[in-house]
This record gives C-alpha cells, sequence and structure tokens, in this order.
C-alpha cells in the first residue's frame, strides 16, 4: 500500500510541473472572454510576428490554429462508456473560458443529450489542475445523484477526482469508471492506468511548424484552423457498469 501511494505522489508531482507550465502559458494568453485572447493584441503581434495557436482557438477574428476536433474525442470516449452499459455519466468540465474546456464540456452536454441520457451531472472548474479535480468531485458527490462514471475535461481533473475516490473509499472502476483527455506523461504507470483520449501531439507541433514556416516565407498569408483527429487509449480504469 505504501508502495502505491509513493507512486502515485511521483505521477502527481509529475502532472503539476506540466500543469504549470500549462497554467503560465494561459495566463500569458488571457484575459476576459473565452480563450480571453486580446484581439488588439493579436492584430500587434500579427503585424510584427507571424504566430499559430497549438490546442486553442479563439471566438471571431482570423487566428491560425491547430487543434483536435474535440467533437470526435468526445464522441469516442462517450461511446466507449455507453459500450460497457454506463447510462449516468457525469462530468467535470474544464474552465470555460479556454476553448478546449468550452468545446469539451459542449461535446458531452450534446451527447447526452442526443442519446436520452442526463446532461445535468455537471461540475465546472476554474483551472485545469488536480485540485480543481478533487474540488469539483467532492461537489459531485455532495449532490447525492447516482452516476457510474465520469468523464474529465482533461487527465489531470481525472486525476483529482481519483485522489478523492481513494479518500472516501470508492472503487476504479470497480464502482465507477473514469476517463480524461490529453494523455499526459505516465498515465499508464498508474494504478488502475487512465482511460483518455490522446491528442496527436507530435503531428499537432509538426502542422504547426509547416503553416508557420509557409506564412513566415510568403507562401500562405490566409488565416484557417488545421483540426486533427485525436484517439481514444482504453487502459483500466473504465469497465463494464455495475449497477
Amino acid at each position: 500500500m505504501k508502495r502505491k501511494i509513493k507512486r502515485k505522489v511521483t505521477i502527481r508531482d509529475v502532472a503539476n510541473l506540466i500543469n504549470v507550465h500549462h497554467s503560465t502559458v494561459s495566463r500569458a494568453l488571457s484575459s476576459d472572454k473565452r480563450d480571453q485572447i486580446s484581439f488588439a493584441m493579436i492584430e500587434k503581434v500579427e503585424n510584427d510576428i507571424p504566430f499559430i495557436l497549438v490546442n486553442r482557438t479563439v471566438d471571431g477574428g482570423d487566428v491560425n490554429a491547430v487543434v483536435v476536433d474535440e467533437d470526435c474525442g468526445i464522441r469516442t470516449v462517450l461511446d466507449h462508456l455507453r459500450s460497457l452499459i454506463h447510462t449516468r455519466i457525469a462530468h467535470i468540465a474544464g474552465p470555460q473560458h479556454t476553448s478546449t474546456g468550452y468545446h469539451r464540456a459542449r461535446a458531452v452536454s450534446d451527447y447526452l443529450r442526443t442519446h436520452g441520457m442526463r446532461s445535468d451531472l455537471v461540475e465546472t472548474t476554474e483551472r485545469f489542475t488536480i485540485e480543481e479535480g478533487e474540488r469539483a468531485f467532492r461537489k459531485l458527490l455532495a449532490r447525492n445523484i447516482d452516476f457510474t462514471a465520469i468523464v474529465t475535461g482533461n487527465d489531470l481533473l481525472a486525476l483529482g477526482c481519483m485522489d478523492v475516490m481513494e479518500e472516501v473509499g470508492l472503487l476504479v472502476p470497480g464502482d465507477i469508471s473514469i476517463c480524461g483527455y490529453d494523455d499526459i506523461l505516465f498515465l499508464e504507470r498508474m494504478n488502475p492506468a487512465l482511460t483518455t483520449v490522446s491528442l496527436p501531439k507530435y503531428e499537432m507541433g509538426s502542422y504547426a511548424v509547416r503553416a508557420l514556416l509557409e506564412i513566415i516565407g510568403g507562401e500562405s498569408d490566409r488565416s484557417g484552423v488545421i483540426r486533427l483527429q485525436p484517439r481514444l487509449v482504453i487502459r483500466n480504469s473504465t469497465a463494464t457498469a455495475s449497477r
């Protein structure tokens, strides 16, 4: 038991390092609205330095970006849970001022309504962190509503949920199945290993660099969003619904 806890702390430390970088970048690109990027700043940057967003978009404006098809990612994970007879699925949503948090939450809600399932088992977080996952999952438990599976807005939120589950004696996936999103480092080393939606990170970086070089070289002056397909990675945190 002590060995298992020690390994989890190591994973959490690494995840927090990733999250520190993520939060720093997010704050640098944020102000008041979804993906809170000031268009005045974008216009200034466009005039001086070509740029392209990766894994983020903005509402309105002509901005170059490389993202994943969030509808596809959410659909694959919810199809997986439905195949395991889960019909009461909760969602720990990412920050709604980010495009990833907003679009993933919307895709979950649309899917559940389309398939005749409850779409109100949702708690929203302020940041993509383990601590926010813990806080949101506690709020979900406090609502005293039965659910058998959770989809989270990213992997760090899932880790937070799993910490609380262990604390209160809930088994993963025996009592509750859980799925993350992003496929960050070391998830396969956890016990149980986390089922998640994996982003094509190498391809996203490659497309972004190629598009940026084309802009710099004058080969392209068109703004647009490139959407790549994510894939579901099934590990040990999901199983057939037990009730």
